[in-house]
């Protein structure tokens, strides 16, 4: 382990003494500040806070994961390269550990570059909030700002079961019809244009998915005379404060209507609160925790009044339950610990892929595996898409290249815990540690081991001078 630290250490003297790292917090802070003072929102106090937070930690720790990322393959590679690597490894120290000190230096200059961009984010918010003129505002703070609320979603499994029994029947029936215009010839997105659609704008896969739209469109709407029901799953333990939050916002067919209904707790006839609101727009309601049962489920009831259709979009946080779990510090010191860990394995893959090609080449797959996590979302809608397909051959290569590649650049990809921490929610430790914090350990452990035994069986002296 002296050896490791030993390495380490020289690392970071290496990379100060040269300037680089420095260059390195001095771009990082100056973005910072620079996209925190940029960003506007809505000229509330709170609001400005947490949109300005987003876009700096944003902005900021992707410029640092991509010079980590040409660091860390300079570090090594440049080392085998300039035959500087020989002497080190002449040394009694093993090769494994070289590329462990490597990797450890390298994470201590990623601690280092976010710790700065945290200081100067805080400072900002620091100067910011002391210039603001609204001192109600700035009261509020203390509630709406330092006190971080956890989000608890209501469980989809029940409508989801449902959702996907009515779409296979659905389903069903649209095959046939299509199937059937197929062989008529008819068409199938409209019988009076002189052009196929179907061939043009592959009609037939976005009707499915249109269909998968409306049925869930559909499960969600709550017509008059109904009720709407979601079971929310929390712990009631861990709840700070006097009271919880219910935030929510829906669609209604009478846009420029307010609309009327009674939210209350499943067998709980101590709680009700008649509302009354316009669509489409956000609304918030205290609930006193005294009023709840000491349960681990919630099971929220809406009973609209009036002839309105409602629909609460709670595949897109329509309905969200919150209670007050503790200050912003301690979802910090969490926002810095999944920081590190995606840091972590930025630096662990460049290393790797370092010690497996040369340094353009490993610069190279090392940033493309980087932006293919970073935008796995839009992959992952694309093999949504293909889902809707007919399963011909073409189709399902270019699903398993896919999701292939989603897998390989798995542990790339950073967990939403900027976006939590910046909207004043807590991170949820337990829960991100139970589903993704096994796949993100295992491959973290896959990567240095990959790197340290190519490390020490690849034949760097026959790796000519230039």
């Amino acid at each position: 382990m002296k050896k490791i630290l030993s390495i380490a250490g020289i690392v970071l003297k290496l990379f100060f003494r040269g300037g680089a790292a420095w260059g390195l917090i001095f771009l990082t802070v100056a973005l910072a500040v620079f996209m925190f003072f940029a960003t506007t929102s809505d000229n509330f106090l709170v609001n400005e806070l947490h949109l300005r937070i987003k876009y700096s930690l944003y902005a900021s720790t992707a410029l640092l994961n991509v010079a980590l990322i040409y660091f860390s393959c300079i570090t090594l590679r440049k080392d085998i390269d300039d035959r500087k690597f020989h002497n080190i490894a002449a040394a009694p120290v093993h090769r494994g550990q070289i590329w462990l000190g490597k990797f450890v230096g390298m994470l201590i200059l990623a601690f280092i570059g976010f710790i700065s961009i945290s200081i100067a984010i805080g400072a900002s918010c620091v100067g910011f909030v002391m210039n603001w003129e609204n001192q109600e505002e700035v009261a509020s703070l203390n509630t709406n700002f330092f006190r971080t609320y956890y989000a608890c979603n209501p469980d989809l499994t029940t409508i989801e079961d449902e959702i996907n029994t009515e779409y296979a029947k659905e389903r069903q029936l649209l095959d046939e019809k299509q199937a059937k215009e197929k062989k008529t010839g008819e068409h199938i997105h409209d019988k009076h244009c002189n052009h196929d659609h179907a061939e043009l704008e592959g009609e037939v896969w976005r009707n499915r998915k249109k269909l998968l739209n409306e049925v869930r469109k559909h499960k969600q709407i709550i017509a008059p005379g109904s009720e709407g029901r979601w079971a929310f799953k929390w712990d009631n333990s861990a709840v700070h404060g006097d009271y919880i939050l219910l935030r929510f916002k829906f669609y209604a067919n009478k846009r420029r209507e307010k609309v009327s209904g009674v939210w209350s707790f499943a067998n709980n006839s101590d709680w009700k609160h008649n509302f009354s609101g316009y669509p489409f727009l956000p609304h918030e309601i205290k609930i006193p925790v005294d009023v709840i049962k000491k349960t681990k489920t919630l099971n929220l009831v809406y009973t609209p009044e009036g002839s309105t259709y409602v629909i609460f979009p709670i595949y897109k946080n329509g309905i969200t339950i919150l209670y007050d779990s503790g200050g912003i510090f301690k979802n910090y010191l969490f926002l810095l610990l999944f920081s590190l860990a995606h840091m972590a394995s930025l630096i662990a893959v460049s290393l790797m892929f370092s010690s497996l090609f040369s340094y353009s080449v490993a610069v190279f797959i090392t940033t493309a595996t980087y932006i293919t996590g970073a935008f796995s979302s839009f992959f992952n809608n694309i093999l949504t898409d293909l889902s809707f397909h007919d399963p011909t051959i073409i189709n399902q290569i270019f699903s398993k290249v896919i999701a292939f590649g989603l897998w390989v650049t798995e542990g790339t990809k950073a967990l939403p815990v900027n976006d939590m921490f910046a909207d004043g929610i807590s991170v949820p430790i337990f829960s991100l540690i139970r589903s993704d914090g096994g796949n993100l350990v295992l491959y973290l452990v896959a990567v240095c081991v990959i790197g340290t035994f190519a490390l020490t069986k690849k034949e760097i002296d026959k790796i000519l001078q230039k």
